[in-house]
């Protein structure tokens, strides 16, 4: 604020003759400043004034460098922002107002206003218009500043040439006006001030009489256009204005009007949702706008539909702030901070106070820790990760200066499997629905702020990238199983280090990539998840959400867990485990879970009704043939003659009767499942006993049982194939079940066969181009093999796929429990929970 007067003038006379200021008593006469501009005011720098905001938002995390956030002082503000005292009024309550007085006088004549505090929470208030303006000019540029003089002493303050003109506008001839102006009643040189005022400027707009929005100056057709809402105005009740008839001249008019500056200013979007009434101003001429839509019947204009105060723009409390923040965001402001707080007005019940001393990175980190922590708006991740920015932001904020929306993520449709096979008529979408607790904490320090969350994660992410239109379509071959497809909505993603993760509280899936600088993660983007599988290898059935096939992946429920622990425990009976083992070693329920599902997911494989089958044909085998091999030396020379014979009728590789597709549709595996080698002399050792070596080995003898053996040496053949097929699945399913099941029945027999043969050839020197020794040699139990235990666990294993198993576990039903298990079967971990932190 400039003082013109002589320093000793104590009774200031100002008179205006001819537009020319003068005052009678000191003589003075005010130089005015040409062509100044509004500055332009950069947020200030996080690094001097960083502290916690908004104060909703406890600081209860310590710091990544073990020092709490410096809390930001008052600056002066811009050297190019003087202060305006004295003549400004002091705003000592916290809910006072400047309100102004605008002094009555021709349009020409200098302007002329007086200022006067209030408090806006006071009965009664007193009665004001609340003025509404933007500082831009017709081509978005910020206009000049132009001299109002304020007071007895007729001080100089500068506003927006705009701001001039609307008061030019509104001032009667005669009469004073009351009216609250940004501009004069808010210091913002002061920035304290400032944000104190800003956070009652919601209530300044709703308290007004009424709302003037001035537009700009007169133009050849907004006449036509303010002439056209006054009709509207007037208009008898009987008349629909919806969906009236508007004259092409008309509306040209009126497009016109709506494509003025002031309608794409975020401060406007704020000022007119508050209004009573709202007043539109074109130089001159005003006009009050209707509250009731119209032009709906013509396509060609389109309206803002705040400027008819839609109700989607309020919020009760800030949980409706997200969406409101999405729909403002393309709206313009000087100040990048002022897209937060200019919304924060519109929420009844708000925890975002505007702030000025913090920096803007510091607001728009706030503001996302805010709706993360305290609001449960997790689709802010939609709106984060590496799309470019123009701010230095950490991946999983925003860049809230940028116009952000959170459209649907479609699913990939382009690719197919075999047609033969039969498919899906379209991709599954995989839904998630509060998989993970919500629980996350920002750690912050003078240099960035990292998001530490429970997470999990899905899977790696390695593909075929494919692009669309505005997106980029990750696709996962699953062989002849499935295809993934992962769909990023950004049309330049470039695969790195990436996983897919499920966050705590948040449903939709996100990548993050490995960061080698912070050893954390960065938020790439959030993508939607789908599969393409064959009908005939789908174990989850889809059902329709809006029409597009989908599964919901959601936690177990507590009935749920019951089953499985019920379950779980008729597993190990049938397993025959003694029960005080399993109380010494108290097993967690995740290994309860998995063991479950494993089950589950093998139980619907053609897996255990194969083995059922192998075990038919071994225990009839055996029954046959078995009585044959109770003799030691009969087996000792069926092995030496074997031995004798080609390696073609010694051994062979051969594959199990079970499509591949099949064992592939749960288990997730190639066709090496089904593949076996067989091997005589294998099976004939595996009947020979350990000769004791404190006892004299029994002479060598022919054994009449010999020949029997070799008439029968193709159902010999036919049961170490049988033996062997058994001996594959056993290793097979300890695959499948991983590390979560060790006293599976089977478990580690196949490798021990293995092993213990290995031994044996080794010290009797089966490979050896000579004949084995008439003699049978007395070797450690490392050599042999103990058919009765192979026995043991057959029945044990015939016990288990005998089980009734639940509704829930049989795959008739869409239940949680058959999504876990079909998810698994895709490969897709569901359990790997872990802490993570995203920078």
């Amino acid at each position: 604020m400039n003082r013109w007067h002589e320093s000793g003038c104590r009774r200031p006379d100002v008179s205006a003759a001819s537009g020319i200021l003068c005052c009678n008593y000191c003589f003075a006469v005010p130089t005015l400043e040409e062509g100044l501009k509004l500055p332009v005011l950069s947020p200030l720098d996080g690094t001097h004034y960083d502290h916690t905001w908004p104060s909703a938002v406890q600081d209860d995390n310590s710091s990544i460098s073990g020092e709490k956030p410096k809390q930001g002082n008052c600056p002066a503000g811009p050297s190019s922002l003087q202060s305006r005292e004295p003549g400004f009024p002091k705003i000592t309550p916290n809910d006072g107002i400047r309100l102004v007085r605008l002094k009555a006088g021709p349009f020409d004549s200098p302007l002329h206003v007086e200022l006067d505090v209030v408090r806006i929470h006071s009965i009664p208030v007193p009665l004001y218009d609340a003025l509404s303006y933007t500082s831009f000019d017709e081509i978005g540029g910020q206009d000049e500043l132009r001299p109002v003089f304020v007071g007895k002493y007729w001080d100089i303050v500068y506003v927006p040439h705009n701001c001039e003109q609307a008061l030019r506008s509104i001032r009667g001839e005669k009469a004073d006006r009351i009216v609250w102006v940004d501009s004069l009643s808010i210091d913002s040189a002061d920035v304290r001030e400032k944000s104190q005022q800003v956070a009652l400027v919601g209530h300044i707009y709703r308290r007004a009489t009424k709302v003037i929005a001035y537009l700009g100056p007169e133009t050849s057709d907004s006449a036509n256009a303010l002439g056209f809402l006054k009709s509207i105005a007037v208009a008898g009740p009987g008349m629909t204005v919806e969906k009236m008839h508007i004259d092409k001249e008309i509306r040209a008019a009126l497009k016109s009007l709506l494509e003025r500056p002031y309608f794409c200013r975020i401060w406007a979007v704020q000022h007119v949702l508050l209004a009573r009434e709202l007043e539109v101003v074109c130089g001159r001429q005003c006009a009050p706008w209707p509250k009731t839509p119209f032009a709906q019947t013509h396509p060609d204009l389109s309206i803002p539909d705040w400027l008819f105060r839609n109700q989607n723009w309020y919020g009760l409390t800030d949980r409706d702030l997200l969406p409101i923040l999405i729909k403002a965001s393309p709206y313009k402001c000087c100040d990048p901070r002022d897209k937060i707080f200019a919304v924060s007005g519109l929420i009844a019940e708000s925890g975002i106070v505007p702030d000025y001393t913090v920096s803007m990175e510091r607001v728009y980190i706030g503001l996302t820790e805010y709706l993360v922590k305290c609001c449960n708006a997790m689709d802010v991740f939609k709106l984060a990760g590496l799309r470019k920015k123009s701010f230095d932001l950490p991946s999983w904020v925003p860049d809230w200066s940028q116009a952000l929306c959170t459209r649907d993520i479609p699913t990939s449709t382009e690719d197919s499997l075999d047609k033969e096979d039969g498919q899906l008529p379209g991709p599954t979408h995989v839904l998630f629905n509060g998989l993970l607790g919500h629980e996350c904490e920002i750690q912050r320090d003078a240099a960035t702020s990292v998001l530490r969350t429970r997470a999990i994660k899905l899977c790696d992410l390695r593909g075929t990238v494919q692009r669309g239109k505005g997106y980029t379509h990750l696709s996962i071959s699953l062989k002849r199983r499935a295809t993934l497809y992962v769909t990023v909505p950004d049309p330049e993603y470039q695969p790195g280090a990436d996983g897919l993760f499920i966050l705590g509280g948040y449903d939709s899936p996100v990548i993050l990539r490995d960061n080698l600088v912070s050893r954390g993660y960065t938020l790439v983007a959030t993508c939607a998840l789908s599969f393409w599988m064959p009908a005939s290898r789908g174990v989850l059935e889809p059902s329709r959400t809006r029409g597009i096939p989908g599964i919901t992946v959601a936690p177990l429920s507590p009935e749920e867990k019951i089953l499985i622990r019920e379950f779980h425990l008729s597993l190990e009976q049938a397993s025959q485990i003694p029960s005080s083992a399993t109380l010494a070693v108290p097993i967690s329920f995740s290994t309860i879970r998995d063991r479950v599902l494993s089950y589950s997911m093998i139980s619907l494989t053609p897996l255990p009704r194969h083995e059922q089958q192998l075990q038919e044909t071994w225990h009839t085998l055996n029954s046959e043939l078995g009585w044959m091999f109770r003799d030691q030396e009969a087996i000792w020379q069926l092995l030496q003659e074997v031995n004798r014979l080609n390696a073609t009728e010694q051994r062979g590789e051969a594959r199990m009767k079970i499509h591949p597709a099949l064992v592939m549709k749960y288990c997730g595996t190639d066709s090496s499942a089904t593949l076996y080698t067989w091997d005589l002399r294998r099976f004939c050792w595996s009947f020979l006993h350990r000769v004791d070596p404190a006892n004299t080995a029994p002479e060598p003898h022919w054994s009449p049982i010999l020949d029997q053996m070799m008439a029968r040496l193709p159902d010999i053949r036919k049961w170490a194939e049988t033996t062997e097929q058994l001996l594959r699945l056993f290793e097979y399913i300890e695959l499948v079940v991983e590390h979560c099941w060790t006293w599976l029945p089977g478990n580690q027999l196949s490798q021990k066969w293995t092993a213990h043969y290995d031994n044996f050839c080794a010290a009797v020197g089966m490979d050896t181009p000579r004949d084995l020794l008439n003699q049978r040699p007395s070797l450690d139990e490392t050599c042999h093999w103990d058919v009765q235990e192979f026995e043991n666990h057959l029945r044990a294993r015939a016990q288990l796929w005998e089980l009734n198993r639940p509704p829930e576990l049989t795959g008739r039903d869409a239940n949680s429990l058959m999504v876990h298990t079909g998810l698994r079967s895709l490969g897709l971990e569901l359990y790997d929970e872990q802490v993570v932190e995203i920078w």
